[in-house]
């Protein structure tokens, strides 16, 4: 009976020997959020950047804060927490990275200059509509990015054009947003947004005239104190990708160059 005790026991002992030690499960990537300040613009395309993006990094997700390119500028300055800043223009990031609170800005996308109206609105059917009195136009700040790329456009007019237009200006607004909320209300006959507004915003896409357009560029930057540094870093790498290109191309969005 020892003889079989210690076979047995044995035996136990060289099948404990052999077998594989247990592996510690790998330990699970705790989610993040990126905190994205973004052009009112962009506020249709960015939840598809975001669930695009989501399915390229599992566990990152976007929370975007909308507003004017210029209002967001200052949420940079006082301190707001963020990680990205997507700009409609250069001009508005350049601004907070010579100061030092982002990175250089990257331009990711671009978009034109458009006059929107109503698709019931029978007074403006043309450009030419514009010029007739008791028009009412909106357009945003001169502070506002669209506000600016709407200034480049009536430079581009005949002087007594734009003069005329100048005083068919019934509100200048903080944001897109306004200028497309105006128009939908019948505040105003039409208003000079982008082309993606119209595209997203249901309105009719008065033609500009010949030789007339303006384009606009959109630019990124990772903001300096952001949260997730590396992650954010990470997202503009992608931004500038063929998937990410793929997403705002069918907002309506044109590429710059490689």
């Amino acid at each position: 009976m020892t003889g079989r005790r210690l076979v047995v026991t044995g035996s136990l002992a060289v099948l404990a020997g052999c077998a594989r030690p247990e592996l510690p499960a790998p330990a699970a990537v705790a989610p993040v959020t990126l905190q994205v300040f973004a052009a009112a613009s962009l506020r249709e395309v960015v939840p598809a950047l975001s669930a695009a993006y989501s399915q390229a990094e599992p566990g990152v997700t976007l929370l975007a804060n909308y507003a004017g390119s210029q209002d967001l500028v200052a949420q940079v300055q006082a301190g707001a927490s963020a990680d990205v800043f997507l700009s409609a223009n250069r001009d508005h990031p350049q601004k907070l990275a010579d100061a030092g609170l982002v990175a250089p800005p990257v331009v990711f996308a671009l978009n034109q200059v458009a006059i929107a109206a109503t698709p019931r609105n029978q007074r403006v059917r043309s450009y030419r509509d514009l010029l007739q009195p008791g028009t009412r136009l909106v357009i945003c700040a001169e502070e506002v990015p669209a506000g600016k790329y709407a200034g480049q456009w009536l430079a581009k007019l005949p002087s007594a054009e734009a003069a005329t237009l100048r005083e068919r200006v019934v509100s200048a607004e903080a944001s897109v947003d306004g200028v497309l909320h105006k128009v939908r209300l019948g505040e105003a006959d039409a208003g000079l947004a982008y082309r993606t507004d119209v595209r997203r915003g249901g309105l009719r896409d008065v033609p500009l005239p010949p030789g007339t357009a303006i384009s606009a560029s959109y630019a990124a930057s990772t903001v300096t104190a952001a949260p997730h540094a590396a992650e954010a870093a990470a997202f503009l790498t992608w931004l500038r990708g063929p998937a990410a290109g793929q997403v705002l191309r069918d907002a309506g969005f044109e590429l710059p160059a490689p």
